[in-house]
């Protein structure tokens, strides 16, 4: 039987078998002889082409940044106005969670073990997200929240939520479209109602989340008797 295509090269065969391994184990419980295994190679040849496993996880984790961040920014491309660009933000995170679910799964246990101070990155799509909650807070169509805090809250939660859908599989009760996530986050950064008390803005964006959150899941048969199926 003839070859179906070229092989990969070698380097991308180890980056590839790195990321998988870091995933599920962990850049700490990933040894290089566990990815020249997986990558059908050996270690001599890992390490002729990266100088070690933590050059090797700085590198697999640039590669998931720069995807990431390519989607961000081509999603921001059109402009418009704080509102519009919150939801092309959100489209194509949710996206990229979806259609890139290993690197998406990378870049959240890159942020929960501290990998990007270790290794040197700094990510910039939070730094896209607070910019335009600020400029929305500017015109008074977002609550006035550090958008600093607002933004880290956003991108943590939907992270979560995203990677928690991948690893549940497509019967999760998060397994949302990127227009209902478009909801709920728009609610959740709109002005408090009047009355509102400042200070718990954590508390009211928790009240948003699940009020516009659970009738969705409801109807996805998420949620029943007032119980997750999950």
């Amino acid at each position: 039987m003839g070859r179906r295509g070229p092989k990969p090269a070698k380097h991308v065969a180890i980056a590839k078998a790195a990321l998988a391994l870091f995933v599920e184990k962990g850049v700490k419980g990933t040894t290089t002889r566990a990815i020249a295994k997986f990558a059908r190679t050996t270690e001599a040849s890992l390490y002729r082409h990266y100088p070690g496993k933590d050059a090797l996880a700085r590198h697999v984790l640039n590669q998931c940044v720069h995807a990431l961040e390519m989607e961000i920014e081509c999603s921001q491309m059109a402009g418009g106005s704080p509102r519009a660009r919150l939801r092309a933000f959100l489209h194509a995170y949710v996206a990229f969670a979806r259609q890139q679910p290993l690197e998406h799964s990378f870049l959240q246990q890159a942020h929960a073990s501290n990998l990007f101070a270790r290794l040197g990155e700094k990510p910039r799509a939070r730094r896209v997200l607070s910019t335009l909650l600020a400029e929305g807070q500017a015109i008074g169509d977002f609550m006035a929240v550090d958008p600093r805090w607002l933004a880290a809250f956003i991108a943590g939660g939907l992270g979560r939520v995203c990677q928690a859908s991948w690893r549940r599989g497509p019967s999760a009760p998060y397994q949302l479209t990127p227009e209902a996530w478009c909801v709920v986050v728009e609610r959740m950064v709109t002005s408090p109602p009047a009355g509102h008390l400042g200070g718990t803005a954590a508390v009211y964006a928790g009240a948003a989340l699940k009020q516009d959150l659970e009738p969705v899941l409801v109807v996805n048969g998420a949620v029943e008797n007032g119980r997750s199926n999950s």
